[in-house]
């Protein structure tokens, strides 16, 4: 049977960690850009470190953005929903529909 895994080699493992200290705010200015770059903070700071290039990708950013969107749309169709001002579901999985396709496409 093969290994589902393939083992690094020794050189790649990670064997030494450190400790860094950050403000609050600088913190969360790492933690943002990491974020846009689709990487967790350790492996961010790993490659700014080792000069290694972690570009951001605009669509990246935007897909982010449209997600973030979606979100808030679902939050007020539910807030709207039950206060009862709405009663057709149908409109806002349409809108919820929409803007979906619309990230799908900005992925490509």
């Amino acid at each position: 049977m093969t290994a589902l895994f393939k083992k690094k080699n020794e050189e790649d493992k990670i064997i030494k960690k450190i400790r860094v200290g950050f403000t609050t705010s600088g913190y969360n200015h790492v933690k943002e850009q990491a974020a846009a770059r689709l990487l967790d903070v350790s492996e961010f700071i790993r490659r700014a470190v080792e000069g290694r290039r972690a570009d951001v990708r605009y669509e990246t950013n935007v897909i982010i953005e449209v997600g973030k969107l979606i979100r808030a749309v679902n939050l007020l169709r539910k807030d709207l929903f039950e206060m009862g001002l709405i009663d057709d579901e149908a409109k806002w999985a349409e809108v919820r529909n929409e803007a979906i396709k619309a990230m799908l496409r900005i992925e490509k």
